[in-house]
């Protein structure tokens, strides 16, 4: 089965682009095939250490189409999403039906979001869950760069949500 795996937190500042980075180097290192996808317009991290990345510019949104393109293309697409971009892609995916797409392709969506320890980061993925409920898997990547605490992520409804009715995933880094 193809999957996209969408690096996403509306929150800037927590993660997103170290674990992209860091996880399509170990695609690569084990010969993984991937399509990598970078959308950050001001700092393309990800297109700055892995060259073969494209870009897609979330400021044009018929670029987004560009997902769906390497898709066709690659059993995997991996998408580092630039903070603040939520929005686009919730209202995006939602009038092209998103799960009826990745269906059709014989696809499955993946959300990975970067948690850290501030509320901001959390409530964006309170918003992620709601909206996309058990259209797709959750992998929380705990970021411990600034903070060894989560307490905030531990004791919230989203995480007993993921846990224990969408079957979310948990990692650290």
């Amino acid at each position: 089965m193809k999957r996209l795996d969408l690096i996403l937190n509306g929150k800037g500042g927590v993660g997103k682009s170290f674990f992209a980075v860091n996880f399509v180097q170990i695609l690569t290192d084990r010969g993984i095939a991937h399509i990598a996808i970078d959308s950050d317009n001001e700092n393309s991290t990800l297109k700055r250490f892995h060259p073969d990345t494209r870009f897609l510019d979330l400021n044009n949104r018929r670029e987004l189409d560009g997902i769906f393109s390497a898709l066709e293309k690659s059993n995997l697409v991996v998408m580092d999403c630039r903070a603040a971009s939520t929005d686009l892609f919730i209202d995006s995916f939602t009038e092209i039906d998103l799960s009826a797409v990745l269906s059709a392709m014989g696809a499955a969506l993946t959300l990975v979001m970067p948690v850290n320890h501030e509320s901001d980061s959390v409530d964006q993925i309170q918003r992620l869950a709601d909206q996309f409920g058990k259209k797709c898997g959750y992998v929380v990547v705990r970021n411990a760069a600034h903070s060894d605490s989560f307490a905030l992520f531990e004791s919230s409804e989203v995480r007993a949500k993921l846990k224990d009715k969408l079957g979310g995933r948990e990692i650290s880094m």
